[in-house]
């Protein structure tokens, strides 16, 4: 079919509807009493949460076998401890779902409250769920997930 001016105007909008859509966004619960503000978090896209789900497996050492000689994970405490500040800084967003914090803003942010944190890590994880068998098998270069990570990217 050749490509009228119509057609590629269709084109057109339907390319910028879907390049413009997002994930769902949801409130912080009770971020108002804890931060004074009302906090937000988003649902990664799968580019973002596969990245974010292979930092994780790098953080973990794979070069043991277990038993039945399957490579066991022995973990880098230093890159484990900031992950949930690093997964707050990629989740935070406000109420139209763009980022408030930067990469860099990790460091900083596993200072703050840990009551802070943890509500949104908790928050970012329902919406962004990933089991634990994901990232185990992402580490171990099986098959089973795809570049997209899994289904998301909870640490």
């Amino acid at each position: 079919m050749p490509e009228t001016k119509e057609t590629s105007a269709v084109a057109s909008a339907i390319r910028e509807k879907v390049l413009a859509s997002r994930g769902k966004v949801e409130k912080v619960p009770n971020s108002e009493e804890i931060f004074g503000i009302t906090v937000y978090v988003r649902e990664l896209g799968q580019t973002e949460a596969a990245r974010f789900s292979r930092s994780v497996v790098e953080s973990l050492d794979w070069e043991k076998l277990d038993e039945k000689g399957n490579p066991t994970a022995r973990v880098n405490l230093d890159a484990l401890m900031d992950r949930d500040a690093r997964f707050a800084a990629l989740v935070a967003c406000d109420d139209s779902g763009d980022r408030v914090f930067s990469d860099e803003d990790a460091e900083a942010l596993g200072r703050i409250n840990p009551e802070g944190l943890e509500a949104i890590v908790d928050a970012g994880r329902e919406l962004n769920p990933q089991s634990e068998e994901e990232i185990e098998a992402e580490g171990k270069g099986s098959d089973a997930t795809d570049d997209a990570g899994g289904s998301g990217a909870q640490p």
